[in-house]
């Protein structure tokens, strides 16, 4: 049996929408050479028009980046292992009206389901609050350096080729 999406090529991403021939054929190959240098050129294009690129790509770092990766996984745990564990044994769920049909609801519920998984639950907050601590400075430094970095005559513009650090 094959791996899930084994059988994606690398051009495969545009075969169904623009018609483009598979990597495995010699026309496929052709485009993937010519489209790779088009590909840096573009990025090279864009990461001299922006200025202060890193210093943004660094605060979109810390605002989303890091809080997908980190905060919200923990946040999600820490919600099903309280739920998971808050379930009593006459609880059920209805298949034909997709109702869950709970016996008691409410803070009670919620410490019930705490108290069940107590470890995990308490280190994933642990976890959550690091993360949290990280993402606030992650984004006081990524805010004080673009601060400082448009700040003054020392900011570069689009497509210069003086280092805003030099002299």
């Amino acid at each position: 049996m094959l791996p899930p999406f084994s059988h994606i090529s690398s051009t495969s991403v545009l075969t169904p929408f623009a018609d483009f021939p598979t990597l495995a054929t010699k026309k496929g190959k052709v485009i993937w050479v010519l489209m790779v240098p088009l590909y840096w050129s573009l990025a090279f294009i864009v990461a001299g028009a922006v200025p202060q690129l890193g210093d943004l790509t660094s605060l979109v770092g810390a605002f989303c980046i890091g809080n997908f990766t980190y905060a919200f996984p923990a946040l999600l745990k820490i919600g099903f292992d309280i739920k998971k564990g808050a379930m009593l044994e006459g609880e059920s769920f209805d298949e034909v009206t997709k109702k869950y049909t709970r016996l008691d609801g409410g803070i009670k519920r919620w410490m019930r389901g705490y108290r069940k998984t107590f470890l995990l639950t308490s280190f994933n907050i642990f976890y959550l609050l690091g993360a949290l601590c990280v993402c606030g400075l992650g984004m006081y430094s990524a805010i004080s350096a673009l601060i400082s970095a448009f700040s003054g005559g020392t900011s570069t513009t689009s497509f210069s080729c003086v280092s805003p650090y030099a002299g």
